[in-house]
């Protein structure tokens, strides 16, 4: 199988046990012929540093993103109904990378854009179990913004995006990884494929 690179990315890094966690997720990666790419793996001891070290922490995790050929991102809900901020950035980083491969008519390959959403309720569903809204057929949130009228489960830039350049699962962080290895498999990760 071809070696493929994955940038894993979610709010698992705020876990009490994020180290153990991303461990168990690096090897489940490992053990499908993956080569895991996670933010712990910069030797940053993210819990320990000050403010100071904000810039090192961002260009040692874009350094990964470039490196790696594809992102697997948690988009689960995280303080609220949307996800993780760091992560939508993460997927956004991805996303536009490719789009200015496109738009550059570049050559090399696009990263593929793998999300997992464990939570199989629709944004608006969520909305309202949340409490921003107290009915389905609300189109306003209590803040006065309205409400997304697509039937997705999270933002539509993140969803689509991972819909176009890899897929939008509902089954977890162990699903998107087999997806990716099917991907793999059926050759999608070679450079004549992804040019």
């Amino acid at each position: 199988m071809e070696n493929v690179s994955v940038y894993l990315a979610g709010p698992d890094i705020f876990r009490a046990d994020a180290v153990e966690y991303a461990e168990i997720q690096k090897q489940y990666c490992r053990d499908n012929g993956l080569d895991p790419q996670h933010p712990f793996d910069n030797n940053l001891e993210i819990k320990e540093l000050g403010p100071e070290f904000r810039g090192e922490i961002y260009a040692a995790d874009i350094k990964q993103m470039i490196s790696c050929d594809a992102i697997i991102a948690n988009v689960n809900s995280f303080r609220g109904v949307e996800p993780d901020g760091g992560t939508a950035f993460e997927v956004g980083w991805f996303a536009g990378f490719n789009a200015a491969l496109r738009m550059l008519k570049a050559v090399h390959p696009h990263k593929r854009i793998y999300c997992f959403c464990d939570d199989t309720l629709e944004y608006k569903e969520r909305t309202l179990k949340a409490g921003y809204i107290s009915a389905m057929d609300q189109d306003i949130d209590k803040d006065g913004m309205t409400v997304s009228i697509f039937d997705m489960n999270v933002n539509l830039m993140i969803q689509v995006s991972a819909e176009e350049e890899g897929a939008f699962l509902m089954n977890g962080f162990e699903d998107c990884v087999q997806h990716l290895v099917k991907d793999v498999k059926a050759g999608v990760f070679s450079k004549k494929a992804a040019a």
